[in-house]
């Protein structure tokens, strides 16, 4: 398994985290903070790019120009916290195609069952990607009923999708010609239910993937796995109380959502 980071805010316990995975894995952060010192990564591949895309940008990035081919990959943020580094070796043992990684329950519930800040996928399933020529809504011009604007379409595309007009909208309105912040984990989230019932591309090419169904839009919880919100961790006693929690280290959840 290979480890690609979205760089912004650096959490420091979780680079010390990265450093002893990367004593076995391949850690390479694509960062938008070229100002930070090499140093403090000792040894992790750092690679600058434009903040252009927010963390899928970056993901695209990785999986675009970075990517073997062959190992797995879990895409993170670096606004994250682990108790025990042994969850990386944990979590490079899963089976899945694709699963969103999860402190627990309550998380899942108050994320709507997807997010883009701990992602696990399989080597079949990046490679299906990168591909299959995705021609969703995302692809093509609409107008934002809300504020009443033309959104331009961003044409054909593989890998991950992520807005080319967002360079660092996180919250509130969106400005003129930018997509909403969570556009880019609505279209992955879109993009695993198609995967996932093999409707993928026109109908006259249905079931597609063709061969062994894959086994995306799986839930895997792992506490002590923690992500902030913009290195903020407020939320998880909040989360907590409001959702509880009955998870169990690696378990999967089937979903229909």
């Amino acid at each position: 398994m290979k480890i690609c980071v979205a760089g912004w805010d650096y959490q420091k316990d979780y680079l010390w985290a990265l450093r002893q995975a990367h004593k076995e894995f391949d850690v390479i952060i694509i960062n938008h903070r070229p100002e930070l010192p090499a140093a403090v990564f000792n040894g992790i591949v750092l690679i600058s790019i434009e903040n252009i895309g927010l963390e899928f940008g970056c993901y695209d990035y990785f999986l675009k120009t970075c990517w073997d081919g062959k190992s797995n990959v879990l895409f993170t943020h670096d606004d994250m916290r682990v108790d025990d580094p042994s969850v990386f070796k944990k979590i490079s043992q899963l089976d899945d195609d694709q699963a969103y990684i999860w402190r627990d329950k309550a998380e899942r519930v108050a994320n709507g069952g997807k997010h883009g800040r701990a992602i696990f996928c399989s080597a079949r399933f990046l490679n299906f990607i990168l591909d299959w020529e995705c021609n969703c809504p995302q692809s093509k011009g609409k107008r934002d009923k809300k504020n009443k604007r033309l959104l331009k379409g961003t044409g054909p595309h593989r890998g991950f999708w992520f807005d080319p007009h967002n360079t660092g909208h996180t919250t509130g309105t969106p400005p003129n010609g930018v997509r909403h912040y969570n556009d880019a984990i609505y279209h992955f989230h879109w993009m695993l239910g198609r995967i996932r019932d093999r409707k993928v591309g026109p109908q006259t090419m249905w079931p597609n993937p063709e061969g062994d169904p894959m086994f995306v839009v799986q839930h895997r919880y792992f506490p002590g796995f923690e992500a902030g919100r913009r290195n903020t961790w407020d939320h998880i006693n909040r989360e907590k109380a409001r959702y509880g929690d009955d998870s169990k280290v690696g378990k999967a959840v089937n979903s229909k959502s």
